[in-house]
């Protein structure tokens, strides 16, 4: 075969001029160059635009518009008191509330788990049922589980059982 020799840049190349094979590897400096087919380079530069925009994609974002449910005072043989809570969604992908857990029994929440569009309101249903409970106030935490960054949101009930 044809004598290969080395210039100054550290490529190997025919030492002749004439039809050699074209080099496998070549370097400047310390890089090294490899010759990549054109169908991988499409592969690679698909599966990194991909990664990007699954990390740097928009996010769903939950935004209650009260933090806080105040019940009021309730009857303690009297029937279980509702209100709705709203909530947006704030951010640029779809919302979903996966769970809700709640801290005593005497508290339920309904929600809706079909998707909640980016800029629409929906709304979770919380419920205090008095019966059974002592009297005076309580404080509830609502545990609202969904898709989000922070994946768990805290929404508060509070009232008072009987009279003060």
């Amino acid at each position: 075969g044809p004598r290969l020799r080395r210039d100054r840049f550290c490529e190997i190349r025919p030492e002749s001029g004439r039809g050699g094979k074209r080099p496998v590897l070549s370097s400047v400096g310390s890089f090294a160059e490899f010759s990549i087919p054109i169908s991988m380079r499409r592969f690679l530069l698909l599966i990194s635009l991909a990664l990007a925009a699954g990390t740097l994609g928009g996010q769903p974002s939950l935004k209650f518009l009260k933090k806080s449910v105040d019940l009021g005072p309730t009857d303690p043989k009297g029937a279980p008191v509702a209100e709705s809570v709203a909530f947006v969604n704030a951010g640029d992908e779809p919302l979903v509330v996966l769970k809700v857990a709640k801290s005593c029994e005497c508290v339920q929440a309904k929600f809706s788990k079909r998707p909640v569009m980016p800029g629409d309101t929906a709304v979770l249903t919380v419920t205090f049922n008095p019966r059974g409970q002592q009297s005076g106030d309580y404080l509830r935490a609502l545990k609202v589980y969904a898709n989000t960054p922070e994946k768990m949101h805290i929404l508060t009930v509070q009232g008072s059982v009987g009279t003060k």
